[in-house]
């Protein structure tokens, strides 16, 4: 969504996203919940892998993954969504 975009836009924008993902969110694995939660609470890649014990490449695929499943683009709006 571009960022000038009238802000009625973007809360639409937004809810549909939320409502898209609410209905996927579902078949995500526990991991992918996981690293869907820690994301979403602002931490990077190499901030989860060290929370989790997992690495940083497996912690990229894990958002590639949850992307590919809701359908989301970018993160930033993955950020909004979980």
């Amino acid at each position: 969504m571009p960022g000038d975009a009238h802000p009625s836009a973007k809360v639409f924008y937004i809810k549909y996203l939320y409502m898209r993902v609410s209905a996927i969110a579902t078949n995500l694995t526990k991991r992918e919940r996981e690293v869907a939660k820690l994301s979403s609470f602002g931490f990077n890649s190499k901030e989860i892998s060290s929370i989790l014990f997992i690495s940083e490449s497996t912690v990229k695929q894990t958002m590639i993954r949850i992307m590919n499943k809701t359908g989301i683009d970018n993160k930033s709006d993955f950020v909004y969504i979980i």
